[in-house]
């Protein structure tokens, strides 16, 4: 039987929940999975593989109660004995004019929501980072005065230890030009001191859309350890020719002082929309490890509800070592805000 302490405690926390529960609830579901079937002609056995990704997420956008917002994600993929759900994004915001002061955690990272990252889920940067992906744990101060907004975090994670984050940004309807520097302890792959300089930029106009980011870090030396370079840069653009029709580019490039150590990756698209129905033929080119990789293809989306469609693509890869193999994936990605 319940003591009256922990009856008049849960009393007086239904009381302070209630205005919490009348409220709308911001939730959203996400869901992306795909099933790719790729064949090795010139392979002598096992010339058949099959691969399958599987993401689902739900989360909270921008929950508002007085002052105080919640953004919340939680993330589920599968694993080896079934899917293991991790707190992707978890912050708690303070609001006061142009001043905000959040506390939380996040996954952070570098160069994202391109077009050639975004159109296969079998891709590695899909809805997610290019480069330097890693996760902070931090308290952030922000400073709004549109069209600026500036960001300092202080905080850190097992793996980089201590961690700080600071970003520029100016943003207009048009334009978005952005600068940051981030600096950790113990870089999270050679466990040195490092710093990573960051420059980005979008531009949005009824003809075209066009962003870029770049990416520079220099590792200190420590102990036995020598100081190390590495770069990258990402460039996309959408350029809106004809009715329903789209020219889609993009380039990419990193450098890194581990294997391989340069990876380069021109990509090419036509897009035509047909009613609720996108035909676009594509072709890649990736430079890896002095070997090139074509890769020519046909992708199709049916968009049948909002943010949600279905995908079929075909690709034929000729290299690395001129290797032949063909795939073919059916994918599904689905949204739902509630």
């Amino acid at each position: 039987m319940l003591s009256l302490r922990v009856l008049l405690a849960i009393m007086l926390l239904s009381i302070w929940l209630q205005p919490i529960v009348a409220m709308e609830l911001p939730l959203w579901a996400k869901a992306a999975n795909s099933y790719q079937g790729t064949w090795y002609p010139d392979r002598q056995g096992l010339d058949l593989e099959w691969q399958g990704k599987y993401l689902f997420s739900i989360g909270v956008d921008s929950l508002r109660y007085g002052p105080l917002s919640l953004n919340c994600e939680i993330d589920a993929r599968e694993q080896v004995d079934g899917f293991v759900p991790t707190l992707n994004k978890l912050q708690i915001s303070w609001h006061r004019e142009r001043h905000t002061i959040t506390l939380g955690t996040q996954g952070i990272g570098i160069g994202r929501d391109y077009w050639f990252t975004e159109r296969d889920v079998m891709h590695p940067a899909y809805q997610g980072w290019m480069w330097e992906s890693t996760r902070l744990h931090s308290v952030d101060y922000t400073f709004n005065h549109s069209p600026w907004q500036s960001n300092l975090a202080f905080g850190g994670n097992q793996s980089a230890r201590a961690m700080v984050n600071a970003e520029l940004e100016y943003q207009t309807n048009s334009h978005t030009l952005g600068a940051g520097i981030r600096g950790s302890t113990s870089d999270s792959h050679w466990h040195s001191p490092s710093l990573i300089g960051i420059l980005k930029w979008q531009h949005h106009a009824p003809s075209h859309d066009i962003k870029a980011d770049l990416m520079a870090k220099k590792v200190l030396p420590h102990q036995d350890k020598p100081a190390r370079e590495e770069y990258a840069v990402a460039g996309a653009g959408v350029w809106r020719f004809a009715a329903c029709w789209d020219l889609l580019t993009g380039a990419e490039y990193q450098h890194n002082e581990y294997a391989p150590k340069e990876f380069l990756g021109l990509h090419l698209a036509l897009r035509h929309q047909w009613n609720a129905v996108d035909i676009m033929p594509i072709y890649s080119w990736q430079k890896l490890m002095g070997e090139s990789i074509h890769s020519p293809g046909l992708q199709v989306n049916w968009h049948f509800y909002k943010e949600c469609h279905l995908g079929l693509i075909y690709q034929h890869h000729l290299g690395p070592f001129k290797e032949s193999r063909h795939a073919l994936a059916l994918q599904a990605d689905l949204r739902f805000d509630m």
